[in-house]
């Protein structure tokens, strides 16, 4: 279902965003850029734990919350794409937060 779809994004998103904050932190002082990967990485991980939590207890207000949260996974996928190339956790948050887009998108 839609609402399962989302639940399993977000649970893969909370892994991979923690890894890809985890990884930033790590490697700031050889790559300040990775700044921005930081927050935004924490940015979307505070609303995808709504989102995850609101989906396991098949909340009736999930699919307004998760509409909200769309630019929030939308700028992740940016700023995760500016260094994918050089990063495969970069590469593996972005396409998750483009799959979490598509998984609110067919919520009704």
């Amino acid at each position: 279902t839609p609402r399962t779809s989302v639940f399993d994004n977000a649970i893969a998103l909370r892994a991979l965003g923690e890894m890809c904050n985890r990884f930033c932190l790590d490697n700031i002082p050889e790559d300040p850029s990775l700044v921005d990967c930081a927050r935004t990485a924490k940015e979307m991980l505070a609303v995808n734990g709504a989102i995850e939590q609101l989906a396991a207890m098949d909340s009736p207000r999930l699919m307004e919350v998760a509409k909200a949260t769309v630019s929030v996974y939308d700028n992740c996928q940016k700023i995760c794409e500016k260094h994918e190339a050089h990063h495969k956790i970069c590469r593996q948050c972005a396409k998750q937060c483009a799959e979490m887009k598509i998984a609110i998108a067919a919520l009704t």
